[in-house]
């Protein structure tokens, strides 16, 4: 399957979001998945981790050609570049990626196994996720049951 940079791009951080792992410096806890779920989309990070590095790095050489990076507010800033800058990142977002990935989409579960927080019963309680981390992820890589 070909990919696009930006699928890539959009991919990658939303996945660890859901299995849970560590990007930059911010750790994400994640969700309890069924062990099937959580492999599946463990795959797909490992195989979408490297391609997202590189993509990231140019991100952050344009980042510095066309403005600053404030690393203590974790912040993008560009000046009076930014019409370049958004030029030339949209060029390369939209660029496909050279190597085809093989994985198949992950059904997501319906319902998850949680513990209730007052009596710490098990039980099964709807799996949400938040529409601009799952949106990403629909086309290629989850699939909603």
């Amino acid at each position: 399957m070909k990919l696009t940079n930006q699928e890539i791009w959009l991919a990658c951080p939303n996945l660890i979001k859901i299995a849970g792992g560590k990007l930059g410096k911010t750790v994400y806890p994640g969700i309890k998945l069924p062990v099937k779920v959580s492999l599946g989309i463990a795959t797909i990070i490992s195989k979408l981790q490297k391609p997202y590095l590189v993509i990231e790095n140019e991100r952050i050489k344009l980042v510095q050609k066309h403005g600053t990076l404030d690393k203590e507010a974790g912040l993008i800033k560009v000046g009076e570049g930014n019409a370049d800058y958004s030029l030339e990142f949209g060029e390369l977002l939209v660029s496909e990626w050279p190597d085809d990935f093989q994985f198949e989409r992950i059904k997501l579960p319906d319902t998850i196994t949680a513990t209730c927080g007052k009596c710490g019963e098990k039980m099964n309680v709807s799996f949400l996720i938040e529409p601009n981390i799952l949106m990403p992820l629909l086309e290629h890589f989850l699939e909603v049951v």
